[in-house]
């Protein structure tokens, strides 16, 4: 599924994009956001290596706000400030099915979600495969992109969707360069990081 020279393509752009779009405003040391992820299922050699690329796609959209994104297999707290631990969750369509009966509100064509107060993020890994197909997208953009949409939920905890950006409610996965937070909610964000209680 995964189209080695697109992926590779992709990515030397993304990270040419992150370079350039880096301001001299966010010089100053990098607020730290520390991510393990999880599978509810063995993952397959092909899970792990579009999650690999997908992680790149959020660290560089999160590396153009100033905030350094990080993956760890085991993220307990290590008590340093400005940091904030969270846990992503990769589940499969049947895990999904009852995720969903729980959760009777949420849209059925959603692609993860990000239970406030929970340090958690869900990303429901055959809808992203499904959706990317029917799009003819790189199934690695759209996974990255969820990912860094449904972590901003926890950096942005007093706020929902935007209207334009990284945080729109439905997010144009089609662009020719990586969605990025706004001006307001890269400092809210880094507020909210600065603010955070030490190992949270």
């Amino acid at each position: 599924m995964v189209n080695g020279a697109r992926t590779l393509a992709w990515t030397a752009m993304t990270a040419v994009a992150m370079v350039m779009a880096v301001s001299p405003a966010h010089a100053e040391p990098q607020r730290r956001v520390v991510v393990r992820v999880r599978y509810a299922d063995t993952p397959t050699p092909m899970q792990l290596a579009v999650l690999d690329v997908a992680k790149q796609e959020a660290a560089a959209i999160y590396a153009n706000a100033g905030i350094s994104l990080e993956w760890a297999e085991d993220a307990a707290p290590t008590g340093d400030a400005g940091a904030i631990y969270l846990t992503a969750q990769v589940v499969s369509d049947h895990r999904t099915a009852r995720f969903m009966r729980d959760n009777p509100g949420l849209s059925k064509a959603v692609l993860g979600v990000a239970p406030l107060d929970t340090g958690r993020v869900y990303l429901f890994w055959d809808r992203i495969i499904r959706y990317a197909n029917t799009k003819n997208l790189l199934t690695e953009r759209v996974l990255g992109t969820v990912l860094a949409h449904e972590i901003g939920h926890h950096l942005l905890p007093a706020h929902g969707h935007s209207s334009t950006g990284l945080m729109r409610s439905s997010v144009n996965y089609a662009f020719s360069q990586p969605p990025t937070f706004t001006h307001a909610q890269i400092e809210e964000v880094r507020t909210f990081l600065s603010a955070a209680p030490q190992g949270s």
